[in-house]
């Protein structure tokens, strides 16, 4: 299949169908819009004029960086995409990190052991995740 990837931003309305049709957080519109310009990178994949891939890196470009929108179109999974998009992440985050840089995501199953293969580990026991969702 052909496939065009691209470092810019997608559209508002691409970024939302994509997250939604991959069953992930659906956020609202006007932070949509907002997020993806101050994102640090970001990695699209297109099938024709269709989103069917994305990726980006949020945080402060050198001391912390967290992988988010990690997401490919179920229609279009097993393709290696996933690895495509991982890979051109820590391409990035490898050109810009340093000593002491913290790099985190939040997985969800089966994706986590896309992420194990880069290196990424479970918190340990002591070290608890926390979020708050916005509702």
């Amino acid at each position: 299949m052909n496939y065009t990837l691209s470092y810019d931003n997608p559209t508002v309305d691409d970024y939302y169908n994509l997250v939604k049709e991959c069953d992930l957080i659906v956020k609202d519109k006007e932070a949509i819009e907002i997020g993806l310009k101050n994102a640090l990178f970001t990695i699209t994949i297109y099938q024709d004029n269709s989103l069917i891939g994305m990726g980006r890196v949020v945080g402060d470009g050198a001391t912390v960086f967290h992988i988010i929108d990690v997401a490919v179109s179920p229609r279009f999974q097993g393709n290696g995409l996933g690895k495509t998009i991982m890979d051109n992440i820590m391409e990035y985050i490898n050109n810009h990190s340093f000593k002491g840089t913290y790099v985190n995501l939040i997985a969800e199953t089966p994706a986590n052991y896309l992420y194990e293969k880069y290196g990424f580990q479970y918190e340990k026991d002591h070290h608890p995740a926390m979020y708050i969702e916005f509702k």
